[in-house]
């Protein structure tokens, strides 16, 4: 029953720790932006650069799930994260609706899980 125990245990932190990446780097990010005078004045680049950076810190997060993962359930947490990330970005992308560009929710919403499967693919080929 401890081994059972354990291994949950296991595989939910190295979900927590993947997430904790994701929403991390993203916060801090996100924090660093909305600092810049440029937000107003060029708003284009403004959410560009804010997508680009939420798809990086979901591969980031797909790596590190990655990482700590064992073989056997590297393919099930990476899966599992891909799904709360998609889950977080539509939430984010319906609150979000009137204040950022369809199209722009709509990569985030598509393109978070393929970057934090993209970030474990590269984890399996950088060991």
């Amino acid at each position: 029953m401890t081994q059972h125990l354990h291994a949950a245990l296991h595989s939910f932190l190295d979900l927590l720790a993947g997430l904790a990446s994701v929403v991390a780097i993203a916060l801090v990010a996100k924090v660093v932006l909305d600092r810049l005078e440029w937000k107003r004045r060029i708003p284009w680049l403004y959410n560009t650069v804010e997508l680009l950076i939420n798809l990086l810190a979901a591969a980031v997060g797909g790596y590190v799930t990655a990482r700590l993962s064992t073989v056997t359930l590297l393919i099930p947490h990476t899966l599992i994260l891909a799904l709360i990330l998609l889950a977080l970005a539509a939430l984010a992308a319906l609150e979000q609706k009137d204040e950022r560009p369809v199209l722009l929710l709509l990569l985030e919403v598509v393109g978070a899980p393929f970057a934090v499967v993209g970030g474990a693919w590269l984890m399996l080929h950088w060991l």
